[in-house]
């Protein structure tokens, strides 16, 4: 081994604040990016809304008075809020404000420290340091890699000691079991305080991000309209209804060009602030419209029929597809919807998990087999009322291969009652 001195190229993105702001917008739902939209108007004086006449509404379609709509602050926001109140260096504060926007729907960090501290151009310790602030934030749990994490993260927030964190995480399937005898040999506690201790776990949430967004009021105004064109086909078009159309403000620059240095500076910078928002508010359009064209190409029984169910699709695939990074997507699925015959829907509906066939050559959506389940229960009787074991069999003959476990999950998610409810309540018609 020796040392010496070698020169090198490289690519990496760097944590600007353009980028910053690039990622943050595209995360934002159209109600999110309307106020942002109004705050930055107020602020910045070289952006305005064009003049030109907007592009009327499909026909059918009357866009939807959102100015009276109680606004809450979002997750994303709520975190930047708490961020910037740390005392922690301005470096640091950028890295967790990062981070809080590359959050997965449930609240987790997703990609490895290595990935993100080459993406932002900055150390693992610095990287560290970022998540560690963002950790701090509420709801606890937040911006944890896995679900061990979370869960450490919630308890140390309750002061819980170190001890007797790892012991629960560290035996998290035996409490899931509740083997009483097994934990007391292991750890020496008595009955009565594993109980406690197993409620304890109980209580916490394994998915902060989706509890802190259900805990906001909502309203889902569609990005995305599928429609058939002239010639029957489905098409896909932004729905920009609720956002204005900017344009710097050239009159204004022509006239702060003969200012004094300091003017010409400020208002240079309020140009180039107003530029990076536009090109921002275009990648956003751009990359949701692909997104939109490449559901409608895998999903087209879903919008063509009454009734068409969805295929199995997850968002990895879609970025490969699409030769985006999966991050990317995610961002872009967070907090959108699309608009179609059939109702308004989140993105994310569109991605549902897959259940193997039992011959093993194919697969059949998660949305699918729920449909079949409702049918099932759909043509029950008084005297024929189905057990989950029931369904399974039956779903199995028809080459579903489930667990009972899944039924009674998808049961509750359509929220159909058990099998002694359901009987009683047809024998009481």
């Amino acid at each position: 081994m020796k040392q010496g001195l070698r020169v090198s190229q490289k690519q990496h993105l760097a944590l600007t604040p353009s980028l910053r702001s690039s990622i943050t917008i595209l995360r934002m739902s159209s109600l999110e990016l309307a106020e942002h939209i109004k705050a930055e108007m107020a602020e910045n004086p070289v952006l305005i809304e064009a003049t030109a006449e907007r592009e009327s509404p499909r026909a059918g379609h009357t866009p939807p008075d959102i100015s009276a709509l109680p606004q809450q602050r979002g997750l994303i926001e709520d975190l930047h809020a708490q961020i910037s109140l740390s005392r922690a260096p301005e470096i640091i504060r950028n890295i967790a404000m990062f981070l809080a926007a590359d959050l997965s729907e449930e609240g987790y960090l997703s990609d490895s420290d290595e990935n993100l501290a080459e993406m932002l151009s900055v150390s693992l310790d610095q990287l560290r340091q970022g998540i560690s602030l963002l950790q701090k934030c509420e709801p606890a749990g937040i911006g944890a890699r896995d679900l061990r994490e979370c869960l450490d993260l919630q308890l140390a927030a309750r002061d819980i000691p170190a001890e007797t964190r790892h012991l629960v995480i560290g035996n998290i399937k035996l409490f899931s079991r509740r083997d009483w005898a097994r934990l007391k040999k292991l750890t020496g506690l008595s009955e009565q305080q594993l109980r406690r201790l197993a409620r304890l776990l109980k209580s916490l949430d394994p998915r902060p991000g989706a509890t802190a967004a259900r805990q906001t009021t909502e309203y889902l105004q569609p990005d995305l309209r599928v429609y058939k064109d002239d010639t029957g086909m489905l098409a896909v078009e932004l729905v920009n209804s609720t956002l204005p159309s900017l344009q710097i403000d050239q009159a204004l620059i022509r006239n702060a060009g003969k200012g004094d240095t300091d003017t010409q500076a400020f208002f240079q910078s309020r140009v180039e602030r107003a530029r990076a928002l536009i090109r921002a508010i275009n990648a956003r359009s751009s990359t949701l419209l692909r997104l939109g064209q490449a559901i409608v190409e895998n999903q087209p029984q879903f919008f063509l029929q009454a009734d068409g169910p969805l295929k199995p699709m997850t968002r990895a695939s879609l970025a490969q597809m699409l030769s985006l990074h999966p991050s990317t997507v995610t961002r872009a699925l967070a907090g959108k919807a699309l608009e179609c015959s059939r109702g308004v829907f989140p993105l994310g509906f569109f991605f549902p998990s897959a259940l193997k066939a039992l011959d093993g050559e194919g697969s059949v959506s998660s949305t699918e087999v729920q449909q079949k389940i409702r049918g099932l229960v759909a043509r029950e009787t008084a005297d024929s009322v189905l057990s989950d074991e029931d369904i399974v069999t039956l779903l199995r003959e028809s080459g579903v291969d489930i667990a009972r476990r899944t039924v009674a999950k998808y049961r509750q998610c359509l929220n159909i009652p058990t099998s002694f409810q359901r009987r009683r309540s047809k024998r009481n018609l």
